[in-house]
């Protein structure tokens, strides 16, 4: 329960609402408003209280409501980048869907009392989670630091960045297949590029702005989190504990 809450009820639910106002600077239309958002306020309640009941039925209801909420986002997202023609952000509601599944496999999982399975899929939505934030946190970091460091100039990381996205797929591939070498590669490389990035953006520069100290401290996290992540898929002992709070408590 604190482990799905947490990265499903509560992370996820912060990504779903800094995306749906992101995805208005965007496209400039609201992708989720009026009665599609009280919609959405309604089943993410649901799935909070469900999951607090002990009963099977309450399980399941809370089950469908949360995976309708993250479906719901998605194509929220996916209809108003379709109708602004933004091309650019297609990942951002796909990776959307993919954080639903995940959760919908965790939950699987959970209620097949399948604990080994349920671990796995856990790590794998985590680390959706962190390529949901890496991909944004690559466009918020350099905006802002640029724009409250007089004279800083910055690279956005484009083309690295593509490649971070797909070694977090190839480690999300990995955790589901428990091909741990894949893990240990796609985290490894994710992680390596992550840092390699911080160091580029500057970190001793705007240590001057604590309002900007958050999210380098953050990048670095899930960088650190994802190193850890490779490490212990690669046979190195670690409490198990430490990959995960690395990337979630560190880093998102």
């Amino acid at each position: 329960w604190h482990a799905h809450e947490m990265l499903w009820g509560f992370i996820g639910t912060i990504a779903v609402g800094f995306l749906m106002t992101a995805g208005s600077n965007w496209t400039g239309i609201n992708p989720l408003h009026g009665k599609a958002l009280a919609v959405a306020l309604g089943l993410w309640l649901v799935a909070r209280v469900g999951f607090l009941i002990p009963n099977t039925l309450y399980f399941l209801l809370a089950s469908v409501s949360e995976l309708a909420f993250f479906a719901l986002a998605a194509v929220a997202m996916m209809r108003s980048l379709v109708r602004s023609k933004n091309t650019r952000n297609y990942a951002v509601p796909a990776l959307l869907l993919m954080l639903g599944v995940m959760d919908g496999l965790y939950l699987y999982a959970a209620r097949e009392g399948d604990y080994g399975w349920l671990m796995q899929c856990f790590n794998a939505g985590l680390t959706v989670m962190a390529m949901i934030a890496l991909l944004i946190a690559r466009r918020v970091l350099p905006f802002f630091a640029m724009r409250a460091t007089p004279n800083l100039t910055i690279p956005k990381h484009t083309e690295t960045g593509w490649i971070q996205l797909g070694a977090c797929a190839l480690a999300v591939l990995g955790l589901l297949i428990n091909a741990m070498l894949l893990v240990a590669i796609g985290a490894g490389l994710a992680g390596a590029i992550a840092i390699f990035q911080w160091i580029s953006w500057k970190p001793l520069v705007i240590r001057s702005n604590p309002l900007l100290w958050i999210l380098y401290v953050g990048y670095a996290g899930i960088g650190m989190g994802l190193l850890l992540t490779a490490l212990a898929a690669g046979g190195v002992e670690l409490p198990r504990a430490l990959p995960v709070h690395g990337v979630a408590t560190a880093g998102l």
